[in-house]
C-alpha cells in the first residue's frame, strides 16, 4: 500500500481558510468638489444622455435627406397574351420590357435643399434643447449642490458650539451649582445646550437628504462621495455684458428664429413638390406575336403642376407672414421678463456681495482680536478681562459670524445661479468676461506717522482705541512709536500701552518701535541703546504669534551733535558700527525685527563707503526731507541717497514736517506732489509725517 502524502492538499485547505478570514474593508468615500461633480452630472443625467441621443437621430435623419433624391432607375415589363395593336395595321405585341432612368430636376435642385435645410434646423433644435436641458439641470444642481453642502456646514458649526456649550455649562456648573439666586445661569446654558444638540440633529438630517438627493441625480452611490467645506466666490461680470448675453443668447429667440425658418423651408418644399421637370433616359425591348424582336434607346421628359399650386402657395406665405409676426411679439414679451428679473438678481447679487464682504472682514478683525486676546490674556495682566469664559465668548461670536457667513454664501450663489441661467452663460463664459473686464491696479504707498508724546498719550484711558482709530480713518498704515523710560517694567506691563498695540494690530496698522539719542553712537553710551533693544525684543517675542511689535526705529541723529561738522567721517563711522551692535544683538536673539534709521537729505554729501556701510546694517530707511517746500529739490538733494538703495535694494520712505507747512491744503498739495514724483520708483515705500502733534496742529483736530 502506497503512502499518500497529505501536507500540501491541507496547507492549501489553510490558506483558504486564513484568506477567507481576512476581513474586506469598505472603500472610502471620496471627497468631491463641485466642478468635479459637475461633470459627473454631465456625463450621467439620463435627460442629457437621452437629448444625445436625439441629436444623434436627427443627424442621420439629416444624411438620409440627400439619397432620397438621387435619380431613379426604373424597370418596366408587361406581357399581353393575344397581343395589342396600338395601331390599325400595326403587328402586336407579346412582351414589352424597358428600362429608364429618371432625374426629377426640380426636386433635386429645389425640394431637396429645403428638406435638408428642415432636418438640419431639426438637428440644431435638438442640440438647443440639450443646452436647456443642460443649463436647467446645472441650475437645479448647483442650487440643491450650495443647499446640501450649507447644511454639512451649519451640521459642523452646530458640532463646534455643542462642544462649546458644554465647555460653558461646566464653567457655569463649578460657578453657580450651589448659589440658588444664579441658579438662572446654569438653567440657561443647560437650555443652550439642548437647543444647539437639536439644531445640530436637524442640519445633519438635511445634509443626508440632500446627499442622497445628489446621488440620484449624479447617478453614483451616496456613499461613494463627500462634499468640500469651500464655496467658491466668483468674479462677477459687469451688468451691460450680461444684459448683453442674455439678449444674444436668449433660447426663446434662438428656438423662434429655428422654429421659423424649418416651417419657412417645410412650406416652401410643400409648394414646390407640386412642380415636376422629369428627363429620362432608358432602353425598350419588345417581343411580337409573330416572334420577332425590337429594341431601342429611348429619350424623353414628364413636365407637371399641380392644379393648386398657386393657392397653397398663397396660404403657406400668410401663414409664414402671421406665424413670425406672433413668435417675434411672444419673444419680446418672454426677453423683457428676462431682462427684469436679471437686473433684480443682480442687484440682489451685488447687494449680498457687499454684506458678505462685511460680515468677512467682521471675522477676519474679530480672529485677529482673538488672537491678540489670547495672546495678552497668556500673561495675566490686570485690568484686561482674560477668564477662559471670556475667551469662549468671543470664540462663540466668531463662530456665529462664520455661520453667518455661510449663510450668505448660500444666497450669494443662489443669486449667481440664477444670473447665469438668465443670461444662459457658462464658467468659461464667466472666465472670458472676467478676462476682459481685469485691469491691473497700483498699490498705493504707504503713509507713516512719527509718534513721539507717547508718555502723555498713556496718561488717558481711552487713547488705546481712540488713537488707532483715528490713524486708521486717515489711512495711516505705519507708525514710528516712542518707547520712553523704562520699556520692561513700566511700559511691557502698562494695560493702556498694550490695549494700545493691540488697538493699532486691530486695526492692520504696523508698530515700529521709535528708540533715539544722538549720544548712542559713542561706545559708553552705547550699552543703554542695546538695553532697550533687549526690552523691545523680549516684548516682541512676548506675545508671539501675535506682532505687537513689527520693526525697530531709530532716529539716532548724529549729525544733532555739537562735534558733526568738524568729525562728520568719524561720527559717521560710529554710527555705522551702532548699528552693527543692533543688528548684532538681534541676531543674537535669533529675532527677524527689520530695522529702519532716519538720515536727513545732508547725508547725501558723505562718501559713498561710508553710506554703503551705513546702509548694510539696515533693512530701509527713512529720508527727513525737512524745510522743503519742493518735490523737485527733494528729489536733486536726495538722489545720492535713493540710487544707493536701488543698488542695495532697500526700501525709502520720504519724511516730511508738519511744521514746515502752514495750512493744510499746503500739506497735502506737497504729499500729492511727492507721489507723482516718486510713484514709478519700485523702491519707494511711501511717506512719513513728523509728527503726530504737528500734524495735529496744521489739520486743526482735536
Amino acid at each position: 500500500m502506497v503512502k499518500r502524502n497529505t501536507k500540501i492538499p491541507i496547507a492549501i485547505i489553510a490558506l483558504f481558510v486564513f484568506c477567507c478570514k481576512i476581513p474586506v474593508f469598505p472603500q472610502q468615500s471620496e471627497t468631491y468638489s463641485y466642478e468635479q461633480l459637475e461633470k459627473i452630472l454631465k456625463q450621467n443625467n439620463t435627460k442629457l444622455l437621452a437629448a444625445r441621443y436625439r441629436i444623434e437621430a436627427a443627424t442621420h435623419m439629416l444624411k438620409a435627406t440627400g439619397p432620397k433624391f438621387w435619380p431613379k432607375l426604373a424597370f418596366y415589363y408587361r406581357y399581353f397574351p393575344n397581343g395589342i395593336a396600338f395601331q390599325e395595321g400595326e403587328i402586336a405585341t407579346k412582351n414589352w420590357l424597358i428600362g429608364r432612368m429618371t432625374f426629377d430636376l426640380v426636386h433635386f435642385f429645389r425640394v431637396r435643399p429645403l428638406q435638408k435645410e428642415e432636418k438640419q434646423v431639426d438637428m440644431h433644435l435638438a442640440e438647443l434643447a440639450l443646452q436647456e436641458l443642460e443649463r436647467d439641470a446645472l441650475f437645479a444642481f448647483r442650487k440643491l449642490y450650495t443647499h446640501t453642502l450649507q447644511c454639512k456646514m451649519h451640521a459642523e458649526y452646530y458640532a463646534k458650539l455643542c462642544s462649546t456649550s458644554q465647555k460653558v455649562l461646566k464653567l457655569r456648573r463649578v460657578q453657580f451649582d450651589h448659589q440658588e439666586a444664579l441658579r438662572s445661569h446654569l438653567l440657561e446654558a443647560e437650555m443652550e445646550l439642548s437647543r444647539n444638540t437639536e439644531l445640530l440633529d436637524h442640519h445633519q438630517t438635511e445634509y443626508i437628504r440632500g446627499k442622497r438627493q445628489l446621488a440620484a441625480i449624479l447617478r453614483i452611490a451616496p456613499d461613494t462621495f463627500e462634499l468640500k467645506n469651500s464655496f467658491f466666490i466668483p468674479f462677477i461680470p459687469e451688468k451691460k455684458l450680461l444684459l448683453q448675453a442674455a439678449v444674444d443668447r436668449h433660447t426663446q429667440s434662438r428656438k423662434s428664429a429655428l422654429f421659423i425658418q424649418k416651417e419657412s423651408a417645410r412650406a416652401r418644399a410643400s409648394v414646390t413638390s407640386g412642380l415636376t421637370f422629369e428627363p429620362y433616359v432608358g432602353f425598350r425591348f419588345r417581343e411580337l406575336r409573330q416572334g420577332e424582336l425590337e429594341s431601342g434607346p429611348e429619350i424623353g421628359f414628364k413636365l407637371g403642376m399641380g392644379l393648386g399650386y398657386f393657392t397653397q402657395r398663397h396660404h403657406q406665405k400668410k401663414y409664414i407672414e402671421a406665424t413670425t409676426k406672433a413668435i417675434q411679439l411672444e419673444n419680446e414679451t418672454d426677453r423683457h421678463d428676462v431682462l427684469i428679473a436679471l437686473n433684480a438678481a443682480y442687484s440682489t447679487l451685488t447687494n449680498l456681495q457687499s454684506a458678505m464682504q462685511r460680515s468677512e472682514e467682521a471675522l477676519a478683525i474679530n480672529l485677529e482680536n482673538l488672537r491678540i486676546d489670547e495672546a495678552i490674556a497668556r500673561h495675566g495682566i490686570e485690568g484686561i478681562d482674560s477668564t477662559p469664559l471670556k475667551m469662549m465668548q468671543l470664540q462663540e461670536e466668531n463662530m456665529q459670524l462664520q455661520n453667518q457667513i455661510v449663510k450668505q454664501k448660500t444666497e450669494y450663489m443662489d443669486a449667481y445661479f440664477e444670473i447665469m441661467h438668465l443670461a444662459g452663460i457658462s464658467w468659461a463664459d464667466v472666465l472670458r468676461l472676467r478676462n476682459q473686464s481685469l485691469a491691473e491696479t497700483d498699490e498705493a504707498p504707504t503713509i507713516s506717522l512719527w509718534i513721539w508724546d507717547t508718555t502723555g498719550l498713556l496718561m488717558e484711558n481711552r487713547i488705546a482705541s481712540a488713537l488707532p482709530n483715528f490713524c486708521s480713518d486717515r489711512h495711516i498704515s505705519k507708525v514710528y512709536l516712542s518707547l520712553p523710560g523704562d520699556i520692561k517694567n513700566n511700559l511691557a506691563n502698562n494695560p493702556v500701552f498694550i490695549r494700545l498695540l493691540a488697538g493699532f494690530q486691530k486695526k492692520k496698522i504696523m508698530v515700529e518701535a521709535l528708540l533715539g539719542d544722538p549720544h548712542w553712537i559713542f561706545p559708553s553710551n552705547r550699552k543703554n541703546l542695546l538695553e532697550k533693544v533687549d526690552a523691545v525684543i523680549d516684548l516682541h517675542k512676548m506675545y508671539d504669534p501675535v506682532q505687537l511689535i513689527t520693526g525697530l526705529h531709530l532716529d539716532i541723529e548724529p549729525h544733532t551733535l555739537p562735534g558733526w561738522h568738524t568729525n562728520k567721517s568719524s561720527y559717521a563711522k560710529k554710527f555705522a558700527t551702532t548699528l552693527q551692535a543692533v543688528k548684532k544683538k538681534l541676531h543674537e536673539h535669533n529675532s527677524d525685527l527689520p530695522v529702519d534709521i532716519d538720515v536727513p537729505l545732508q547725508f547725501s554729501k558723505l562718501q559713498k563707503p561710508l553710506l554703503q556701510e551705513l546702509f548694510k546694517a539696515t533693512n530701509a530707511i527713512t529720508i527727513m526731507a525737512y524745510a522743503r517746500k519742493s518735490a523737485d529739490k527733494i528729489a536733486e538733494e536726495a538722489q545720492a541717497l535713493i540710487n544707493l538703495c536701488r543698488e542695495q535694494g532697500k526700501k525709502y520712505t520720504i519724511g516730511l514736517n508738519a511744521k514746515d507747512f502752514g495750512k493744510k491744503s499746503e500739506f497735502e498739495d506737497m504729499v500729492r506732489k511727492i507721489r507723482q514724483l516718486f510713484s514709478a520708483d519700485p523702491n519707494f515705500a511711501g511717506i512719513a509725517i513728523h509728527s503726530f502733534s504737528s500734524w495735529i496742529h496744521i489739520t486743526e483736530e482735536q
